[in-house]
């Protein structure tokens, strides 16, 4: 019975990955180093090619964040600030990324429009078939650095 639901699993996580994948980078941070008389800061980052990774729909929700004296002094004239915030899941088969872990610290590229996502929650998928990642966009990441390899490279 085991063995049908993740043959049955693998059969969607399948299907999904040929109807809906895209190439997609899996970028993980595995060094920094600063140079402390010129404060340059050297990162080596992994990376993982994935051909056909599964994206979900996004979502986008309004957020409000309160200004600092209201938090402190509770006071009637405060400010704050509208941002939108764009969340959406990936869903990674396991076997595309072999020995390749994923934290939080974890960033995902999808190559055809080169947008960065950070991993903000890491989840599984029926027997550990696939990792099922709800991401972030996140401006003003430079991937320019980061080559479209599998190998660790570094970036200034």
């Amino acid at each position: 019975m085991r063995q049908n639901n993740l043959r049955q699993n693998r059969r969607i996580i399948y299907d999904l990955k040929r109807k809906e994948g895209l190439r997609i980078q899996v970028i993980k941070a595995s060094d920094t180093e600063v140079e402390v008389c010129t404060g340059d800061i050297d990162r080596t980052y992994q990376t993982r090619m994935v051909k056909k990774g599964i994206l979900m729909p996004q979502d986008r929700i309004r957020n409000f964040v309160y200004d600092l004296a209201f938090i402190a002094a509770n006071k009637n004239f405060t400010s704050g600030g509208f941002f939108d915030k764009d969340t959406r899941f990936f869903m990674i088969d396991r076997r595309d990324l072999r020995n390749f872990t994923i934290n939080l610290s974890t960033y995902i590229r999808v190559i055809h429009s080169n947008i960065v996502y950070v991993v903000k929650r890491i989840g599984n998928y029926e027997e550990n078939a696939a990792y099922i990642l709800q991401v972030q966009h996140i401006d003003g990441f430079d991937v320019s650095d980061i080559p479209l390899e599998n190998s660790p490279s570094p970036s200034p």
